[in-house]
């Protein structure tokens, strides 16, 4: 949560290799995974595989990097219980384990792969005023490396799921995706204004500041409900109302200045082939199990258990 020089070195390498992606596909067939897992599963599973792809990690792995990835997430969560952390700890082992060996291995051959692009890109940026030996930036690659799986296990997972929730709560919206499915950016931009993942984030003061008329002091921590600014007013007209044709996209959702999520792009293009994919089912023969979903017991987001649907590949409207 702590700016320095160190940290803008491996965003700037961070942001060079999202922004190589793209809005690239997942790596992973997201039609055969339905077939491995239940739709509560694979909403959470397959974001991971497909990222874990991106990265250059070994097929074989990518059922346990998911698995892994999840419970990495469990032990970070707040009130865990001691054997879910120490399960997330063990988890957290696993994967560095793992994404170091597929890092040496790219570098071994000379480079091309996703990790040895990003410590190449690390590497290369001289005007940080720590040196960068060769174990930290090893250790930098590896660590946002594992950040991404993480943040990909829940929060695109959410993304997902408040869309597909959204399209099934709404025949008539359903039936307008199905018919011209180049709608789907402009639902998920409005979910991720109406109904986002990821609803708040913390900032801390460097230095004493006033804002808003409120004295703060270095240290403190400042909320941001990102939700609560998406549902503005000043921003949208008629801002509790779910309406995909917005002259005004979502632009909150993501943050702003500095901080601002580089993973935008990745997400979205995640987001829109998972609902490509589960709209070639027959999803919509289930709506009624979607009218009493719960979310996962999360501080700062919304992410939605969906039902542990079996799904078929049929061709639906």
């Amino acid at each position: 949560m702590n700016d320095g020089p160190f940290h803008a070195v491996v965003r700037r390498g961070l942001g060079a290799l999202l922004a190589r992606w793209g809005t690239a596909r997942g790596g992973v067939d997201a039609r055969r995974l339905l077939s491995e897992y239940s739709l509560r599963e694979w909403v959470f599973r397959w974001p991971v595989h497909s990222v874990g792809a991106l990265l250059g990690l070994a097929p074989g792995t990518l059922p346990e990097v998911a698995a892994w990835t999840g419970d990495l997430v469990k032990g970070l969560a707040p009130g865990a219980e001691e054997a879910v952390v120490l399960r997330g700890g063990l988890a957290a082992e696993r994967l560095r384990a793992e994404v170091r060996s597929a890092l040496e291995a790219q570098t071994a051959r000379g480079g091309g792969g996703a990790l040895s692009f990003l410590m190449e890109e690390v590497g290369a940026s001289g005007d940080s005023a720590e040196p960068l030996d060769a174990e930290r930036l090893v250790d930098g690659v590896v660590a946002n490396a594992i950040g991404l799986l993480v943040q990909t296990h829940d929060a695109t997972a959410g993304l997902i799921g408040n869309t597909l929730r959204a399209l099934m709560k709404e025949p008539s919206l359903l039936a307008e995706v199905v018919a011209r499915p180049a709608l789907l950016p402009r639902v998920l931009d409005e979910v991720l204004r109406y109904d986002p993942p990821v609803q708040n984030t913390r900032r801390y003061l460097a230095e004493d500041t006033v804002l808003e008329g409120h004295t703060l002091v270095a240290g403190e921590c400042v909320l941001v409900v990102l939700a609560a600014a998406n549902r503005d007013a000043q921003l949208h007209q008629e801002p509790h109302r779910f309406d995909i044709h917005r002259e005004e996209p979502a632009r909150l959702s993501f943050g702003w200045g500095a901080h601002v999520c580089p993973g935008e792009r990745l997400a979205k293009s995640l987001a829109a082939e998972a609902l490509e994919a589960l709209l070639a089912t027959d999803v919509a023969l289930h709506r009624e199990a979607f009218a009493d979903v719960r979310f996962l017991p999360l501080l700062n987001a919304r992410v939605p258990l969906l039902p542990a649907l079996r799904l078929a590949h049929e061709e639906v409207g």
